[in-house]
């Protein structure tokens, strides 16, 4: 048994732990906090979801831009 999740603070079950190396998570209240995220962040849930690519949703100039890279000319 491990302490508590640093999320949803209940107890943490061996089978169920996650880390990123500074606390101790639930997998499942883990990966569910990063799909929150990147839904909050204007990644479409299909993309979480791997059921399509960024790509199928904005242009490749868009997704350089966000990514801070500069344009191949």
């Amino acid at each position: 048994m491990f302490d508590l999740c640093g999320i949803c603070e209940k107890e943490i079950e061996v089978k169920d732990h996650y880390t990123d190396g500074e606390g101790d998570f639930h997998e499942a209240c883990w990966f569910e906090w990063f799909r929150k995220e990147a839904l909050s962040h204007g990644i479409p849930a299909s993309v979480i979801d791997g059921k399509t690519k960024l790509k199928d949703h904005f242009s490749r100039d868009y997704i350089d831009w966000k990514c801070n890279k500069k344009a191949e000319n």
